[in-house]
């Protein structure tokens, strides 16, 4: 693999396939033996398997048609595809600068690492919880409405991880309305990158439980991110045309 990476020769099919197998690894050793700088360097890897990809792969419609939209392996699945989607997204949208990047790289691997229950991380909303609840232990739901926090705290204590990756973990919740959590803040104050990240995340979520293609799905949900900055980024991100449309 290292010498795959060196080369910076992943293919649009390959990238998903290694960076899955690393994300699982990840999350096995994280539960057996917590965040240790080994765990760390694995990371670090997999973020160097994602820009490989991401760099020398453009076309997310056929990144899309790799996706395993497997609900089973919801944490690791959808988690790899938004480290390609979201920096893919920001290339067709011009904000590709490396720092860029491996923010949305390093905040796709590691927004869910704390949570466990496959059914329990694709709950996408308070609301949604609540209507769910008798699924969940309180225990369940406890953890669920705090991993955006635990997550943020996990990615903090990396060492050398990009500005802005905790912040952006924190707030991958939060919606356009300000109904989100953990903190429910207004659309102005989330941050341009953190809801290009939102906008890649319910993209992806959708492969998972809907049955549009992701650019009809994004084209429906132009009302739904009518506010602050949600608004101005969706609006780039359809100008982008990073489907083909």
């Amino acid at each position: 693999m290292q010498k795959t990476l060196a080369l910076g020769s992943l293919t649009t099919e390959e990238g998903p396939k290694i960076t899955q197998t690393l994300h699982e690894s990840v999350a096995e050793l994280s539960q057996k033996m917590g965040f240790t700088p080994a765990v760390q360097g694995l990371v670090k890897q997999n973020v160097k398997a994602v820009m490989s990809s991401v760099k020398n792969n453009r076309n997310l419609k056929k990144l899309m048609s790799f996706i395993s939209a497997n609900p089973d392996k919801y944490i690791t699945g959808h988690s790899v595809a938004v480290s390609h989607l979201a920096p893919g997204l920001s290339h067709g949208m011009d904000w590709a600068s490396d720092q860029t990047l491996e923010k949305l790289m390093w905040a796709s691997l590691l927004h869910d690492i704390t949570l466990t229950n496959q059914r329990l991380a694709m709950v996408q909303t308070k609301d949604e919880l609540f209507d769910k609840a008798d699924q969940f232990s309180e225990k369940e739901r406890s953890q669920f409405l705090e991993h955006p926090n635990s997550s943020a705290n996990v990615a903090m204590d990396f060492a050398q991880i990009p500005a802005d990756v905790g912040s952006i973990i924190q707030q991958h919740h939060e919606l356009p309305n300000g109904k989100g959590f953990p903190r429910g803040v207004t659309s102005q104050r989330v941050p341009p990158i953190t809801a290009l990240f939102c906008i890649a995340h319910d993209i992806v979520h959708n492969e998972y439980t809907g049955s549009l293609d992701a650019m009809e799905y994004l084209k429906s949900r132009e009302s739904f991110y009518g506010a602050g900055t949600f608004k101005r980024v969706y609006r780039e991100v359809i100008k982008s045309k990073s489907f083909g449309e």
